[in-house]
């Protein structure tokens, strides 16, 4: 493989695969089935194209101004009846977890300023962006673990 060859480059997210994992980060283990893509490559996926995509916190790592256009942009790439699955951790639960001395400080700090982040959502802060997109139905919302959304939704006509 020569990594000098332009075509290479090029292909590098050409695959056949139509599962995407959006991040700024790339996991330390591979989601199965999904294919990493920087967001800052995700103008290798053609629109329309891709069946799946999964944002797993994403939205906490990204200013605030910016949020609905980068949304928009993910759901530019799903085909029509394609899945979006976004997974977070809930600020408001918490927030409830500390008050209720059920969460340590440190934990709460790692969890709002771990890794760069630069925003923190509740799960009504991202159904709210799902609904005001206007083209997306959602299927599931679950709470994980006490501290975390997961929301299943997809892409309508």
């Amino acid at each position: 493989l020569d990594l000098n060859n332009k075509d290479n480059k090029k292909n590098k997210y050409s695959t056949k695969n139509t599962k995407y994992y959006i991040h700024i980060n790339k996991p330390k283990i591979e989601i199965q089935n999904f294919d990493f893509i920087d967001l800052d490559n995700i103008d290798h996926i053609k629109n329309n194209t891709a069946t799946d995509i999964f944002v797993y916190d994403l939205f906490e790592y990204i200013p605030h101004a910016s949020i609905f256009h980068i949304y928009q942009n993910i759901i530019d790439k799903l085909k029509i009846t394609g899945k979006l699955y976004i997974q977070g951790t809930d600020f408001k639960f918490i927030c409830l977890g500390l008050i209720g001395a059920q969460i340590d400080m440190n934990i709460i700090r790692s969890i709002i300023f771990g890794n760069n982040k630069k925003n923190v959502f509740s799960l009504g802060d991202i159904k709210q962006l799902l609904i005001s997109s206007n083209n997306m139905d959602i299927s599931k919302i679950q709470l994980i673990n006490g501290s975390q959304y997961y929301i299943e939704c997809t892409k309508n006509g």
